[in-house]
């Protein structure tokens, strides 16, 4: 699944068979005709107008037998998922690595206040695996 505004399809993916791609994306986006010719109408989720409608897409993704949606996008997804309140849970790696310099947080692009749950923490070699349930979010 890709979540765009612009309704691009990313080039690694391109060469995907088809029906492998599923997109999000909006009415407003400029390459609505590209990108349903490169991965088909059936994969080419309109959904809202200038932003995605997330609630939307967790539905649609529902309803065709994905119920467990995993999120790998990057801090402003995460961000706009916690917002929208489709998040249910956090699974997070830290490593025992220390780097400065002006990196984003784990949630970015819009204020969200969560108090996830603690489900259980686990380590080995200094890495540690956490899991939070995330129950209510505050934007």
């Amino acid at each position: 699944m890709v979540v765009s505004r612009s309704g691009r399809v990313p080039e690694s993916p391109v060469d995907a068979p088809p029906g492998r791609i599923t997109m999000a994306t909006v009415a407003t986006a400029p390459h609505p005709a590209e990108t349903r010719s490169r991965i088909g109408i059936e994969n080419t989720l309109v959904l809202g107008e200038g932003e995605v409608d997330l609630k939307a897409m967790k539905a649609e993704l529902a309803t065709r037998g994905w119920r467990d949606q995993l999120s790998e996008g990057g801090p402003h997804l995460f961000g706009s998922l916690l917002a929208a309140g489709v998040v249910d849970e956090l699974c997070h790696t830290i490593v025992p690595r220390l780097i400065g310099g002006a990196h984003l947080r784990i949630p970015a692009g819009v204020d969200v206040d969560v108090a996830p749950e603690p489900v259980s923490l686990l380590e080995q070699d200094g890495t540690l695996l956490g899991r939070w349930l995330v129950s209510e979010t505050r934007g």
